[in-house]
């Protein structure tokens, strides 16, 4: 009797000819030398850039094609084992593998009709001891670090328990850029991940709001939190405000809306809530939160998005809401007057492993310092306005002390950087606990 057609095989590389091996690692080893490999991964899914690309690559369309569906998410991508043994290296491997995932992350972003588009990756090896400056402060130079001296040795300690970690003055590290690793500069927009493990260290989004009034609207709701809450870290010298809720005090837990006021007369009609002014505030402070998920969510790694719908369904956190008191949060666009409604679940919620920020304002340029450092990778990230960054809570971080020299003045004249970090309290899961159990509902 005749044969049927069987049991139908998988298609994949697995199982393909040695002369169809060595071409694919041939296509490998060439991508992989590309020095201007990172043009082409925002551009290689647009129909007006593919042949660019293919003769860049050197590969036809069907092998473009056939590269991007083995690196899609149900793809199925060559075996490691087979390229090492046609004489592809491990980092050539890495390289090709994120570079397609990339080229498909672009596609999907440019399905959505996102406002970013991913235009380089960069792979970091662990940074040289000389960056990684454990309870050290970075500054970049050693007449800034001199100046800050007298500050830090004479300005007094908020807290008198002196022996307490987060209240010293650390040391100076004054930073050898010749060790970095990598320099983010202005403009450029970076997925960093460990070469070794392929571990993703952080992400770098910048000008990620297309529309100036609307940026400025966020720093000006920002610039307002500065002005009217209390700083919780009085040792630094400028100023972190807490909003939405909180897990209350260290040896009484009790989940609540953060309400602390600064002092002064600027604060005044918001520990009144004259006009309003306080409720405003907390529906504008939401609707910032909000729109930032909303570009967290539609532009980030999938390892952040992931770990942030993670966080939300784990401790059942709840989201910046103005207290309960908003069932959605309405936004007008300054330059349409056109209304945007974010329900309840677009509005913005803490994150678990990884932190994000958001810079909606400065002034000073590079040379006035301020820069956020992944100390143990050798990163540094130039401090610019409308740039989203966003790294692991583990990771050893920090921001460069900046080059003025009013010290201690929270708003000096020529150096200001301000912004937004959504991060989830350790302790914030146990108030929610705490809050269910005795209420019967965060």
């Amino acid at each position: 009797m005749p044969k049927g057609p069987g049991k139908p095989r998988k298609a994949g590389p697995a199982g393909v000819r040695s002369d169809t091996r060595s071409r694919l690692a041939s296509i490998f080893i060439h991508i992989a030398s590309l020095p201007d490999l990172c043009t082409y991964v925002s551009e290689a899914f647009h129909p007006d850039h593919i042949e660019h690309t293919c003769n860049t690559f050197q590969i036809t369309e069907k092998e473009f094609y056939n590269l991007r569906g083995m690196f899609d998410t149900n793809g199925n991508p060559p075996d490691p084992k087979h390229l090492l043994k046609a004489g592809v290296t491990k980092e050539q491997y890495c390289i090709v593998q994120n570079c397609f995932f990339a080229i498909n992350t672009a596609k999907t972003e440019h399905k959505n009709r996102a406002a970013i588009l991913l235009k380089e990756l960069l792979h970091s090896n662990q940074a040289t001891p000389e960056v990684s400056a454990f309870l050290e402060t970075i500054c970049e130079s050693e007449a800034v670090s001199e100046r800050w001296a007298a500050w830090v040795i004479t300005a007094p300690l908020p807290d008198e328990r002196e022996k307490v970690g987060w209240c010293q003055y650390f040391p100076h590290c004054v930073i050898d850029e010749s060790k970095l690793q990598l320099d983010v500069g202005l403009g450029e927009n970076l997925v960093m991940r460990d070469r070794a493990s392929g571990e993703l260290i952080g992400f770098v989004y910048s000008d990620l709001v297309k529309n100036p009034q609307v940026l400025e609207w966020m720093d000006n709701v920002i610039a307002a939190g500065c002005e009217t809450l209390k700083s919780v870290r009085k040792e630094d010298p400028g100023k972190l405000g807490m909003v939405g809720y909180a897990a209350g005090a260290r040896n009484a837990r009790c989940l609540n809306w953060k309400k602390s006021w600064d002092s002064g007369d600027i604060a005044g009609p918001y520990r009144c809530n004259k006009k309003g002014i306080w409720d405003h505030f907390d529906r504008n402070i939401s609707s910032v939160f909000a729109l930032g998920s909303n570009l967290l969510v539609r532009t980030g790694p999938k390892e952040v998005v992931r770990d942030y719908k993670k966080a939300i369904n784990k401790y059942s956190l709840p989201r910046m809401d103005g207290q309960r008191s908003l069932i959605f949060i309405e936004y007008r666009d300054p330059l349409t007057a056109l209304p945007h409604r974010f329900d309840l679940m677009d509005k913005a919620a803490p994150l678990g492993a990884y932190t994000v920020s958001f810079t909606t304002g400065s002034k000073g340029g590079k040379e006035k310092g301020g820069h956020f450092y992944i100390s143990d990778y050798g990163i540094r990230i130039q401090g610019g306005s409308n740039r989203m960054v966003g790294w692991q809570q583990g990771e050893l971080h920090g921001t460069s002390i900046p080059d003025i020299d009013d010290f201690g003045n929270p708003n000096p004249g020529d150096f200001f950087q301000r912004g937004y970090c959504q991060v989830e309290s350790k302790q914030l899961p146990k108030a929610i606990q705490n809050h269910v159990e005795r209420y019967g509902r965060a």
